[in-house]
């Protein structure tokens, strides 16, 4: 599930839920690249990072939640 909106302190923001109920979001988008009720794949481009919203540059605003509580994503990234 995949839904997008468009708020003052994070601009454009991707919003979606994984098979196995993580809350993930991207912030501070340019650009979305993804439908709302597309399934997304690991791996899968879904936006494009960019300087809306409050920012003072271009970058990207990641977080994963569980049950409403914030996760550290770090743990989820590799290189």
């Amino acid at each position: 599930m995949t839904g997008c909106e468009n708020s003052e302190s994070y601009g454009i923001k991707l919003n979606f839920r994984t098979d196995n109920g993580y809350d993930v979001f991207y912030a501070h988008l340019n650009k979305v690249l993804v439908n709302e009720g597309d399934t997304i794949q690991a791996g899968q481009a879904v936006a494009l990072s960019g300087n809306t919203g409050k920012t003072t540059g271009a970058h990207l605003h990641y977080g994963i939640h569980k049950n409403g509580e914030s996760i550290d994503p770090t743990q989820y990234m590799s290189n």
